[in-house]
């Protein structure tokens, strides 16, 4: 039984593409393959028996030939899609083989052949030719009969008037009998070619594909393939054998594959239907982001499965069990994203917000009192200390207080005009190792004050940048303050320039005390802090790497940020050597790399290193 499974897979392999559309017809033809094929290669298997002793004879090679010529007739239905025509060769070999035992070899077993006629005409498709084969086999068995009767050599002898009537009545019974079943199967066909219009006119009515399942998940057409072409094509970009098969579940989500399996499963074993929402891999590509190549483009989809007890076969044999309704949700899908997105931005807006209000109001707050405070003391002449040195004290802390405000404004500000598309970079050609060295003077006094080492590594004139000078110092300035203010005392900071083909490389690192990976995501959102909270160690408005952000977007830059609890932390701006060649990100924006491991090789409560990669908009 295997061997003729596999012979009938193999035959049917070389059905005619016009017919596969159609599971009906493409079972009819089908089956027609296999069994001619088969008779054949029993024919041929018997012709060593011909050639044992003797020459054969004309009639047993004329009786090889015909059992051979249903072979023929398989080629003729493969290549051409003609059924007719090759049920007329089949009919065909048993006349001429009944004519060949009864004429050539005297045999009354030739006219018991020709019983094969309306049998063979039974399966026929039109019985328009199943009828004319049933009369020509009646002229055969009747002209044999005369010849007989008559004496004449090569006729079977002993033919009776009996058994001619009948044969004859017997062909005529299994005629009537043969056209019966032609014009039922016909009229079964048409029906059944009826409901798949109607079930194609349903599918492109409601826009949607229905199919059926079988218990390992295979997809067929309820009404052919022409039933989902036109849906599938219109919605997916794909033609109608594209889902059919397994060719449904290869093209789904490779993460959607198991829900799809458990669907069919709950749906055959428990009886109760069931919605599924996947991804579904369409005809449509797009220029991938990520190289020189096509990516295809994923379609969210919704399939509705109802079990179906329908006792019914397919046309490649199969049983199915489940009905269902696939579904393009992609525009819904689109607009739940899009309102999550909202949604969190939203959420991020009032919690931004709020750290905003408290931030800045500590901010403000802080240095206003001491203003206040201060200038009250000096303009009361009640209050004002005599001693000289302890009023220029009182001044520089107003002064110093001052200064604190303008540099929360001006964050504040920056990240505004950042954010909002409004902040202009101004190119010119200046030295970056110039500018490093700058810096470290300006936050060198801090470094002292808190017992930070500050160590730099520039190669001196070797780094010639075009563009804001003003915005690069800034980035440099932010993440040096940002180091110093998160490393304790005897801890080390360190700020390194090099050139990297077509781009300068500005990494700062420090042994401080790290961030903690469930912080990193969030690393470069406005006035966010990492471990913020209203009782920080640390003050500050959380704009410094929102600012740096931007600055380095709008140059066209890149950074990645490397940090581990208790290890200490490392941001590396990546800018072009000249921005001017560089398209910035839009609104300033560029991602940030995080990878939540880091080793300065000077640990804080040996908290150990090890993480993954991440990027973040």
């Amino acid at each position: 039984m295997k061997l003729l499974a596999n012979i009938g897979d193999a035959v049917g392999r070389h059905v005619h593409p016009d017919v596969r559309a159609e599971p009906i017809d493409a079972a009819v033809h089908r089956h027609f393959l296999t069994s001619r094929v088969l008779l054949s290669l029993g024919s041929l298997a018997l012709a060593p028996l011909c050639l044992v002793g003797a020459a054969p004879a004309a009639w047993e090679a004329a009786a090889l030939a015909w059992l051979v010529v249903p072979f023929g007739a398989a080629l003729l239905v493969s290549r051409t899609g003609n059924l007719r025509a090759g049920e007329a060769l089949s009919l065909l070999v048993w006349l001429g083989l009944g004519a060949t035992l009864t004429l050539g070899a005297g045999s009354a077993f030739g006219l018991a052949l020709l019983l094969m006629v309306p049998v063979e005409a039974a399966a026929a498709s039109s019985a328009a030719v199943g009828a004319v084969a049933i009369v020509a086999a009646a002229l055969l068995a009747l002209g044999a009969a005369l010849l007989s009767r008559f004496g004449q050599a090569g006729a079977a002898p002993g033919l009776s008037a009996l058994g001619v009537a009948a044969l004859l009545a017997a062909l005529a019974y299994g005629g009537a009998l043969a056209t019966a079943a032609a014009r039922t199967a016909q009229r079964r066909r048409a029906e059944e070619r009826g409901a798949r219009l109607r079930h194609s006119d349903l599918a492109d009515a409601i826009d949607d594909v229905v199919l059926q399942f079988d218990r390992s998940g295979a997809a067929a057409a309820v009404g052919g393939a022409a039933s989902v072409g036109g849906a599938s094509q219109r919605l997916f970009c794909l033609p109608p054998q594209a889902l059919l098969g397994r060719g449904f579940f290869e093209r789904l989500h490779v993460a959607d594959r198991p829900v799809f399996l458990k669907l069919v499963a709950d749906t055959v074993s428990e009886g109760r239907g069931g919605t599924a929402t996947m991804r579904l891999r369409t005809g449509r590509t797009l220029p991938s982001r990520r190289g020189d190549f096509d990516e295809p483009v994923f379609a969210v989809v919704d399939l509705s499965l109802r079990r179906r007890d329908v006792d019914a076969v397919d046309g490649a044999g199969a049983r199915p069990v489940a009905l269902g309704l696939l579904r393009d949700v992609s525009a819904r899908a689109e607009q739940e994203r899009l309102a999550a997105a909202a949604q969190d931005t939203q959420d991020r807006t009032h919690a931004g917000r709020d750290i905003f209000l408290a931030n800045v109001s500590h901010e403000l707050r802080t240095p206003l009192n001491a203003i206040i405070g201060f200038a009250e003391m000096l303009s009361n002449e009640a209050l004002v200390p005599a001693d000289p040195a302890k009023r220029r004290d009182y001044a520089a802390i107003i002064h110093e207080s001052g200064l604190h405000l303008l540099a929360v404004v001006n964050g504040i500000l920056d990240a505004s005009k950042i954010e909002s598309g409004a902040f202009d970079i101004r190119p010119e050609a200046f030295g970056l190792d110039e500018l490093v060295a700058h810096c470290c003077d300006m936050v060198g006094l801090k470094a002292d004050q808190t017992g930070v080492r500050l160590d730099q590594s520039v190669t001196p004139g070797a780094l010639a940048l075009v563009g804001d000078k003003r915005a690069c110092k800034q980035i440099i300035l932010n993440l040096l303050s940002n180091a110093l203010k998160f490393t304790p005392a005897g801890g080390r900071v360190a700020i390194e320039a090099r050139p990297e083909g077509n781009s300068v490389l500005i990494a700062v690192s420090d042994t401080g005390v790290g961030i903690a990976a469930r912080d990193l995501p969030r690393l470069g959102d406005p006035f966010f802090q990492a471990r913020a909270n209203y009782d920080r160690p640390n003050d500050g408005t959380g704009l410094g790497l929102s600012v740096v952000r931007g600055l380095v977007g709008l140059h066209g830059g890149s950074i990645a940020i490397e940090s581990a609890p208790g290890q200490g932390t490392r941001v590396s701006v990546r800018l072009p050597s000249d921005c001017r060649r560089a398209a910035p990100n839009a609104a300033g924006v560029t991602k940030i790399e995080t990878i939540s491991s880091y080793s300065s090789g000077t640990g804080h409560d040996g908290v150990p290193s090890g993480g993954r990669m991440q990027k973040f908009a």
